[in-house]
């Protein structure tokens, strides 16, 4: 391997390292949200002493708003908007590297015509994720509405 390849592949190591960290910071995170909003509701059940008392509160506002889980409308909606985001954002980087991939002119070093081929390459990949998503956070609340999971 090269200096060159050396440098990539490190990069690579670090980067996937890096995202397999932050999902299991992340993790852990919900994991702790989730435990602390069980205890409360165990607190909460305990403090109403009857179950009807509990189910009144359960049932008002402030009771819906408190219960409300990860699975909520406006969190399946953040996760749609997070697919078309990530989508529009791959399709950008892709545009940017069809730019960079525009042919040399005749006679260029035959390694800058490569370098043009893999740009144009890398691009259409790119955009094509991108598109993926778009059409994945399309199919997704299409779905979501007619399964009335975003809420009425």
């Amino acid at each position: 391997m090269s200096g060159d390849e050396l440098v990539m592949f490190a990069i690579l190591v670090v980067g996937i390292v890096a995202i397999a960290t932050v999902q299991i910071l992340r993790r852990r995170l919900q994991v702790r949200r989730r435990m602390a909003r069980d205890a409360m509701t165990l607190r909460l059940a305990e403090r109403f002493g009857d179950a009807d008392a509990f189910v009144d509160f359960a049932r008002s506002p402030e009771g819906r708003a408190l219960m409300e889980n990860e699975y909520a409308p406006a969190a399946m909606a953040h996760r749609i908007l997070g697919l078309l985001q990530f989508g529009i954002i791959a399709c950008a980087i892709g545009a940017a590297f069809l730019v960079n991939g525009v042919a040399p002119p005749p006679g260029t070093d035959i390694n800058f015509v490569r370098e043009a081929d893999n740009a144009r390459w890398w691009g259409w990949l790119t955009i094509g994720l991108g598109v993926g998503l778009m059409i994945a956070s399309g199919v997704s609340a299409y779905v979501a509405r007619r399964w009335r999971v975003l809420g009425e």
